[in-house]
């Protein structure tokens, strides 16, 4: 697992010579049953944690830390405080970060808990983002004598030194930063993949600075390197929103390589992983990615043909984001997404014949040369875009999306953000497929080529009706 990897032997004797000091059957059950709860909530926070859920897994250490407490579980307490603290600095709350995080520091000294050197990195991270330098270089320094004195911690006082100076403002320390990450990752395959990742993450970040001063491609090609192995990492951890989120990042490096098309294929990518996974707030925040594609690709087009300089790209592909949730914070912030505004719904045959037609607004309808481009350039949407393994396209003004239902297709026109429309669209197919009356309708089509209209379809009416106007 990426986190939860202090766990010790010596932690499971003394909970075995706990239950032997036990005096009844009954009090070995109760021993065991709260060891069992505070377990179950610390994997539950690991398991949160790696998706991103960060409310969730605050909630399930605070808890572990909870019930350590009320049986005096010195171990569990301080393991529990350092990620509840470790988990707010995520959030970006350094007061209460420091507060766990110092309290867990308090034990894993007096009673040397491997807790100990987790705890002294975060605090360090920690001060770094609020901007204490001063504070953090003390925490860095009891690191360092750890390091020394014990031969111990090796991993994080390098992490927190790297972190540390890559927070300078001297070129100097960025170089420094730089081989120390280096290091990590080329020189330490057996390197816990906490401080794998994050390594590739910090090298990432000190690159794209790099590359947005010297617009060297050379470094492009190495932040490529490190994406692939990142992927790799994810995989083989099943931390699939780090594996979501690495996909998003590995669009906007192909963005900034004005490959286009490719980009939005990593998008879609990118979302399907997450939606599959239920990391909707990660799934929504992919498909405004897309959208702002979509909004800005007549720029990316006009940036191609120029062969704009690394620095404009980048600033248009808009990295901090992505390199921010990758560092974990603010990962699990929820998104308002606005409902989208309904255009039209079209059902057509397989070789672009109009079957059913349903207009959302009364400012256009069936007659206006919307629908009749629409069914010329339908073949080549699905030729050109869908068939790409893409899920949207622009058409006009308005956002295309599209589903197949045997042998129609689904589509669906709107102003707005996708994801909502999205969702609609698919409850809306399903509801098509599978509900008998509706499906023979359309079935029968095949036979008569009447137009379906809602006159004659109450049913399809109410789904209509209930999917993209009431769910708004």
């Amino acid at each position: 697992m990426i986190f939860g990897d202090f766990c010790t032997v010596s932690y499971v004797d003394d909970c075995q010579s706990g239950i032997c000091r036990c005096f009844d059957i009954e009090t070995a059950r109760f021993f065991i049953d709260t060891i069992t709860k505070i377990n179950a909530n610390f994997y539950l926070g690991n398991i949160s944690l790696k998706k991103g859920e960060l409310d969730m897994a605050l909630k399930n250490f605070k808890q572990s830390a909870s019930i350590s407490e009320e049986i005096n579980d010195t171990y569990n307490l301080g393991n529990s405080l350092m990620w509840a603290g470790y988990v707010y600095r995520l959030q970006r709350k350094p007061e209460l970060a420091i507060e766990y995080l110092e309290r867990s520091l308090k034990l894993s000294e007096k009673y040397q808990y491997p807790a100990l050197y987790m705890c002294l990195q975060t605090l360090v991270e920690t001060h770094v983002d609020n901007k204490s330098r001063q504070q953090a270089e003390i925490y860095l320094e009891q690191l360092k004598k750890l390091t020394i004195q014990k031969s111990v911690a090796k991993n994080q006082y390098l992490f927190a030194k790297a972190y540390f100076l890559k927070s300078s403002k001297r070129m100097r320390d960025f170089t420094k930063a730089e081989k120390i990450l280096r290091e990590f990752i080329w020189d330490n395959d057996s390197l816990l993949s906490l401080y794998h990742t994050g390594s590739m993450i910090l090298l990432c970040d000190l690159l794209l600075k790099e590359l947005l001063v010297f617009n060297n491609p050379e470094v492009l090609d190495e932040i490529n390197k490190l994406i692939t192995r990142l992927l790799n990492v994810s995989e083989k951890e099943h931390s699939f929103w780090w594996l979501a989120e690495t996909k998003l990042l590995q669009a906007k490096l192909t963005l900034i390589r004005l490959d286009i098309e490719g980009a939005k294929r990593l998008l879609v990518q990118a979302q399907r992983i997450a939606e599959l996974h239920e990391i909707y707030n990660l799934a929504q925040r992919i498909s405004r990615a897309h959208d702002r594609l979509l909004d800005q690709e007549e720029i990316w087009n006009k940036l191609k043909q120029i062969d704009a300089p690394m620095s404009e790209r980048i600033n248009l592909a808009s990295f901090d984001g992505v390199i921010s949730r990758l560092q974990g914070k603010h990962s699990g912030e929820p998104t308002n997404i606005p409902p989208e505004d309904p255009i039209c719904l079209l059902i057509i045959e397989e070789g672009g014949i109009l079957v059913f037609s349903h207009f959302f607004s009364e400012k256009l309808s069936f007659e206006d040369d919307l629908v009749s481009n629409f069914l010329i350039a339908f073949n080549s949407f699905s030729e050109e875009v869908f068939s790409k393994g893409l899920d949207r396209a622009k058409f006009g003004e308005y956002t295309l999306i599209m589903q197949s239902v045997g042998f129609f297709s689904v589509c669906y026109l709107f102003e707005g953000q996708s994801y909502l429309a999205m969702q609609k669209l698919t409850r809306f197919a399903d509801k098509m497929q599978n509900h008998n009356s509706i499906w023979q309708k359309f079935k029968d089509f095949q036979k008569t080529h009447q137009i379906i209209t809602l006159k004659n379809n109450p049913l399809l009416e109410r789904a209509i009706f209930d999917i993209f106007l009431i769910e708004s």
